[in-house]
């Protein structure tokens, strides 16, 4: 099982709400490209939690550097309340998530 869907499958027992972002650098400014991206994995994989998009890694940039792929646990306020480090090919289980929520909130 991949990590998306273990994901998937986790996210009824986290006492959280799930927002993923997806940092988007579309080549020449192809912002339809990331869209249908998106798209493609909002249907493929039918997610129980809500998808967002950062265009140009504005939002995103201010803590995570390009080629990272980290998990960031943010309380009510706002606040980073935990961080799970990742690469591309390697990032935070399911399970590592789920008890990063528990720790921090």
């Amino acid at each position: 099982m991949n990590q998306v869907d273990q994901l998937i499958d986790s996210a009824s027992d986290i006492d959280a709400e799930i927002l993923v972002i997806f940092r988007e650098t579309p080549p020449r400014g192809d912002a339809l490209a990331g869209i249908q991206g998106l798209r493609d994995f909002k249907d493929k994989h039918n997610p129980p939690f809500s998808l967002g998009i950062d265009f140009g890694s504005q939002a995103t940039s201010a803590y995570s550097r390009e080629g990272h792929f980290s998990t960031y646990v943010v309380d009510s306020s706002g606040r980073i309340a935990a961080t799970l480090r990742g690469v591309k090919y390697i990032r935070p289980s399911a399970e590592a998530v789920a008890k990063a929520v528990d720790t921090a909130l």
